[in-house]
């Protein structure tokens, strides 16, 4: 099998054929404005994407499924609930 940029020559193609989707950009630029709250793995795969999305025009099942755990992880009303938690959690 033919790999070309991580693609097979058959996936290459009909990455090729897909248009820029924007809104998938701007959800990954949000994502990097969480800076601080990013781990380094986190900030790398986020800066690798971006550059799937601009090229290719998507992301790929797994890419996406990530991108959506660190966008829920950093949801402000997801961290509100989880510190709650830490700080009402009893061992009991």
């Amino acid at each position: 099998m033919s790999y070309v940029g991580g693609w097979t020559r058959k996936e290459a193609k009909v990455q090729k054929g897909r248009k820029q989707n924007p809104e998938t950009v701007a959800r990954i630029e949000k994502a990097l404005a969480h800076g601080d709250l990013l781990s380094d793995w986190e900030k790398s795969f986020l800066s690798s994407i971006i550059d799937s999305a601009r090229c290719y025009g998507g992301l790929t099942n797994k890419q996406e499924s990530t991108l959506q755990r660190i966008e829920k992880s950093k949801d402000p009303e997801v961290r509100a609930a989880r510190e709650a938690w830490k700080r009402d959690f009893t061992s009991d």
